[in-house]
């Protein structure tokens, strides 16, 4: 049996929704709730019972959650900080971290022996760091 259903309606100029799906057989679920409007909260839980996650957006800030009323694993906030569970991954480009001029020459990405490597090498590989971390936006211009 599959049960679904979907309502749509307007309380004082900010419209609420919802649809839902849901299996009986499998205990799949897929449903969506929310509100319209700039910075209106959002709710996605897809998933069976036992392994069902939920992507949340309340106040334009995005949650990933391995199943409804369990700890954060990963949000995007609204001043762009990438989070893993409580630990701030990525934050925002600070104004310090702009103005890199890149570096030339030859990265180095393979091994090395740090405890024999030579200034050349050593700002090789300092140049890998320098154009991945620039790959990523985490520094650069």
């Amino acid at each position: 049996m599959i049960d679904y259903g979907y309502y749509c309606a307007d309380y004082g100029g900010t419209m609420r929704f919802a649809f839902s799906y849901r299996s009986a057989a499998d205990g799949q679920v897929f449903a969506v709730t929310g509100t319209s409007g700039v910075g209106g909260a959002g709710r996605v839980l897809m998933g069976k019972t036992a392994d069902r996650f939920e992507l949340v957006n309340v106040d334009g800030a995005f949650s990933i959650f391995d199943r409804p009323g369990a700890a954060q694993m990963m949000a995007v906030d609204k001043g762009s900080q990438l989070i893993l569970g409580t630990t701030i991954v990525l934050k925002k480009r600070a104004g310090n971290a702009a103005g890199f001029t890149a570096g030339t020459g030859t990265p180095n990405k393979g091994a090395f022996n740090a405890a024999t490597a030579t200034t050349g090498e050593t700002a090789s590989r300092l140049l890998a760091l320098e154009q991945a971390l620039s790959y990523h936006g985490i520094i650069g211009a």
